[in-house]
């Protein structure tokens, strides 16, 4: 079974929520001059897995509101060629 818009949403909301907290905080540790490189990077990493779990989620959410994609790629005909 399917999940509803709202649950989906509400995945939305909070993966938006953990991605802006990850990105804070490598934001402000990149800030710190003194800062080593592997916290910064690590930091970096975390942020960037944080916002594929926003694009998970949006995937998510288009599934739900339009069951049976799972690619937009297969919905959308190719542009002619020239």
């Amino acid at each position: 079974m399917g999940s509803s818009l709202e649950d989906v949403n509400r995945r939305i909301d909070e993966a938006l929520a953990a991605f802006r907290k990850a990105a804070d905080r490598a934001i402000e540790l990149a800030k710190k001059p003194r800062l080593d490189v592997v916290s910064l990077a690590q930091a970096r990493t975390q942020a960037t897995f944080a916002l594929a779990a926003v694009g998970a989620s949006f995937k998510a959410a288009l599934e739900a509101a339009r069951p049976g994609i799972d690619d937009l790629g297969r919905d959308v005909p190719p542009p002619p060629r020239r």
